[in-house]
């Protein structure tokens, strides 16, 4: 298994309604943190991302379960659009899982 750490900025998180709702509740804007993505190099292992926000104004409640959506700029100034996300730590740093699954190798051809 191997990890990559991004360091990122202006992140903005928002909480997502289930459908047939489309709305979205900010939750943290200009946020300062790390995106964690961890890459499975063996068939069968698990692979996801966690994002921590260590930093930002709190302008709604996290709630621990919540899904979530984020936004957020890296260190080379490009936009990134995360999620869904599942909200697993609501203190600050705030931490914020995303989809995990398990490494399949695709067909051989």
């Amino acid at each position: 298994m191997s990890t990559v750490t991004i360091k990122l900025t202006n992140i903005n998180v928002e909480g997502s309604f289930p459908p047939p709702l489309t709305m979205q509740e900010p939750l943290i804007k200009s946020g300062k943190g790390v995106l964690a993505i961890t890459v499975a190099v063996t068939p069968g292992g698990p692979s996801g991302m966690y994002l921590q926000v260590d930093s930002g104004e709190r302008v709604g409640i996290l709630k621990y379960g919540q899904a979530v959506i984020a936004t957020a700029t890296d260190s080379e100034g490009k936009q990134l659009q995360l999620g869904p996300l599942e909200t697993i730590d609501t203190g600050t740093p705030a931490v914020f899982k995303g989809p995990y699954g398990h490494f399949q190798p695709g067909p051989q051809q």
